[in-house]
């Protein structure tokens, strides 16, 4: 019965957490203040204000002492807006995009319209936007690493990222192997992100390097004669057309190359992980068919020809890191 209970309070944590990060009360609080200041300062009523941020404190999400409330120095470093490692606008987007809001009304519905594609539902500019900063903290350096054991430092390689966002793997590889030539391939709604990522650079020999491609991923060709290809999350976008876009990797690569392959690791039953099936509950629920089993994704990859795929060690949350080799 406990943990029953304990469901109803970290759904009100939630609700008070992301309540805060909407009306940016941890950007007001890096110094001590009372209750007044954030009340007077945002527009909210001053006792109700005193409440909340004593249910903040209670969360420990900031510090209470001697009247006065400030955040504590993971909320300073990663909800303050005046912050460079600010993540709020990541978070609150998160939440909206997995969002279950109406559920059960949705369940009672028996009707829906099916969408066949992520982008009638989702906005993949924002999220790709939104998303950047976060793919530092650990990311980045874990596929930097990963190429670096693969190519030595003065090889010419060409790369792939597809469905790549804000382009920035390739970017950043693209800034410490100079004799890298890479490619982004993304939506043509999405490209504007990487193109000014690349024009803020300032550096003429990176734009030369860093090339973008637009298109669908699942009807367009994709280039050829990589030797190194990143498919970061997007296989659970191929539905029906995995085989197809599988084989299509495979085609588009050199003799002996590489895929870097990430998924949200999930189970045949579709059950696990928890943070995959309820995050894309939304979208499902909507209409959007989204998701394939890890062992229908690995298994799509040897029947196009790959001959090796291996684990990496490098865990991120849920997800699950391979490298695939062909030979």
């Amino acid at each position: 019965m406990k943990e029953y209970m304990k469901l109803i309070l970290d759904y009100n944590r939630s609700k008070i957490f992301i309540t805060a990060l909407k009306l940016d009360i941890f950007s007001h609080l890096e110094d001590e203040v009372d209750s007044d200041y954030i009340a007077d300062k945002l527009s909210l009523d001053r006792r109700n204000t005193k409440f909340f941020l004593n249910a903040l404190s209670s969360s420990e999400f900031i510090i209470k002492k001697n009247n006065k409330y400030k955040n504590t120095y993971k909320s300073d470093k990663y909800l303050n807006k005046s912050k460079k490692d600010y993540m709020g606008d990541y978070i609150l987007f998160r939440e909206q995009m997995s969002s279950l809001e109406s559920l059960d009304k949705k369940l009672l519905k028996k009707e829906y319209k099916k969408i066949n594609d992520g982008c009638d539902m989702y906005d993949f500019y924002e999220l790709a936007k939104v998303t950047r900063k976060e793919m530092f903290f650990g990311k980045v350096q874990n596929i930097l690493n990963l190429i670096g054991k693969i190519f030595n430092k003065d090889e010419k390689f060409k790369v792939l990222d597809l469905g790549g966002g804000s382009g920035t793997f390739a970017i950043e590889i693209a800034k410490k192997y100079k004799n890298s030539q890479t490619f982004i391939f993304e939506r043509d709604n999405v490209t504007p992100i990487a193109k000014e990522i690349i024009k803020n650079e300032n550096n003429s020999d990176l734009e030369k390097r860093t090339h973008i491609l637009e298109g669908d991923f699942n009807s367009d060709e994709i280039g050829k004669n990589y030797d190194f290809i990143i498919a970061s999350g997007i296989m659970d976008f191929a539905g029906e057309n995995i085989q197809n876009l599988s084989d299509k990797i495979y085609n588009s690569m050199n003799k002996k190359s590489y895929v870097y392959l990430v998924t949200h690791g999930v189970n045949e039953n579709y059950t696990k992980p928890e943070p995959a099936i309820i995050g894309w509950l939304s979208g499902q629920i909507n209409g959007l068919d989204i998701l394939t089993c890890e062992r229908k994704i690995i298994d799509s990859f040897f029947e196009a020809g790959f001959n090796k795929i291996e684990k990496l060690d490098e865990k991120e949350g849920f997800l699950n890191s391979y490298l695939i080799h062909k030979d």
